[in-house]
């Protein structure tokens, strides 16, 4: 198959096919594959714990006394 490119827009459920390529078309097996812009305002948040994978802490002078710990 080879691809044939070109902007439209689909009024009632009908694509109009630019008149250069219709003769290459005619009496062809076809597969349309339509493309739609997104809108950036439609953008979901990915949920928390995606967003939310790691913490990074700096640990460096923390003294742990498992001692202490555990006595609570």
């Amino acid at each position: 198959m080879k691809a044939i490119e070109f902007s439209g827009q689909i009024k009632d459920g009908i694509v109009k096919i630019p008149k250069k390529f219709l003769s290459h078309l005619e009496d062809e097996p076809v597969r349309i594959i339509i493309l739609v812009k997104e809108q950036e305002t439609q953008t979901k948040k990915p949920p928390f714990k995606q967003r939310f994978k790691s913490v990074k802490l700096d640990t460096r002078g923390f003294k742990f006394d498992r001692n202490k710990a555990n006595e609570r």
